[in-house]
């Protein structure tokens, strides 16, 4: 996968050197995008790793939902904060989802 802004990810975006698992990418490496210095900077990992997760910024931290690891479906939430480089969980979604939509 190829470093790019994704407006959608509100400059948080990852890249993965993890093998094809089920021609799925499970990403481990994450990076966001400083627009000021026009660089990528890594971030500190996730404690799931996923794919198939959707991912957006609320209130300047980045939320991911749900995914796949490789094996099953997640219901796993983490909250990304930028301040301190780190990930914490939120609460589990209801059932595992991939492919999420959110709003």
């Amino acid at each position: 996968m190829k470093e790019r802004y994704h407006p959608f990810t509100l400059n948080l975006i990852c890249k993965s050197k993890a093998p094809n698992v089920l021609k799925s990418v499970i990403h481990y490496v994450f990076y966001r995008y400083n627009i000021r210095m026009n660089k990528w900077e890594s971030v500190c990992s996730m404690h799931s790793h996923r794919s198939y997760a959707v991912a957006g910024v609320v209130g300047g931290e980045g939320i991911v939902v749900g995914g796949y690891n490789g094996s099953i479906n997640l219901a796993t939430v983490e909250k990304y904060n930028p301040v301190s480089d780190s990930w914490s969980m939120l609460s589990m979604l209801g059932s595992p989802r991939r492919w999420v939509i959110a709003l």
